[in-house]
């Protein structure tokens, strides 16, 4: 049953790609693939990812003056680093960067870059600092620059190395409990 679901859910994304009359893709069309990303117990329905991510990226490259554009390219992002290989994430931040410096979740991408897929999936730490470096030098004034900062001194840390030299610093004891 929950095959002839995923059957139905992905010809229904199909017939919706090819309804839209001249090809291109609207907004309308990936909010109704965007739902197609999860099941109806509300589990990732890994099958419909890369559909849906090659989606959004048609979008922005149909439409790279769009004002939401950028937006639907960081959502593919997302998508990516959480699903897909790493190169589909890797290409897709460095068309954000590319291609909207300076909206202001660009930085926010190349840092789940550094982080989700140098570090956690490739272990590439020399790219991961490369990384977070450009990310300090250009978006100084970002929120995510001191946490690249951070990031950096932590490169290759276990995260109980790193939760001794808190505690060493005394840093731990004066975090706030929540």
């Amino acid at each position: 049953m929950k095959q002839f679901i995923r059957f139905t859910m992905i010809a229904a994304l199909a017939v919706t790609m090819m309804a839209c009359g001249n090809g291109k893709l609207n907004v309308e069309d990936l909010k109704k693939a965007e739902k197609t990303l999860f099941n109806e117990d509300m589990t990732a329905n890994t099958e419909a990812v890369p559909g849906v991510v090659d989606m959004f990226c048609q979008y922005v490259n149909e439409n790279p003056e769009a004002e939401d554009a950028p937006e639907w390219l960081f959502k593919a992002l997302e998508i990516a680093v959480g699903y897909l290989e790493p190169q589909k994430a890797i290409e897709i931040e460095e068309q954000l960067y590319k291609q909207y410096p300076n909206y202001d979740k660009t930085p926010v991408g190349m840092f789940m870059l550094g982080t989700m897929v140098y570090e956690d999936k490739l272990g590439e730490l020399g790219k991961a600092k490369m990384l977070y470096e450009k990310l300090i030098a250009e978006y100084p004034d970002s929120e995510f620059a001191p946490v690249a900062e951070q990031a950096i001194i932590n490169l290759g840390k276990t995260p109980e190395e790193i939760i001794r030299e808190f505690e060493e610093k005394n840093i731990i004891d004066s975090i706030p409990a929540i």
